[in-house]
């Protein structure tokens, strides 16, 4: 059985073909700050036209927060790279 989720997080996903998908992804960690916080699911964990999300986007999510999270604040969103 799958976590489940603490919140939902407002990412703009950068697929490396180079679509840019906004989602509202579940997130299983605690953390996520009220600003980045989406109210419900506003896209599809596949990212869309063929662009899979990265097996491990929790733990880029997680890295991304430590590494920018003033940045992401003021975006009101956080960005994962498709590399």
């Amino acid at each position: 059985m799958s976590p489940q989720p603490t919140g939902y997080l407002g990412v703009l996903f950068l697929c490396r073909r180079g679509h840019e998908h906004r989602l509202c992804l579940p997130i299983t960690h605690s953390g996520v700050p009220p600003q980045l916080q989406c109210p419900a699911p506003a896209g599809t964990a596949q990212g869309g036209t063929g662009c899979p999300l990265p097996s491990d986007y929790e733990s880029q999510i997680r890295q991304a927060m430590r590494g920018s999270l003033q940045e992401w604040l003021r975006l009101g969103y956080l960005v994962i790279i498709d590399h």
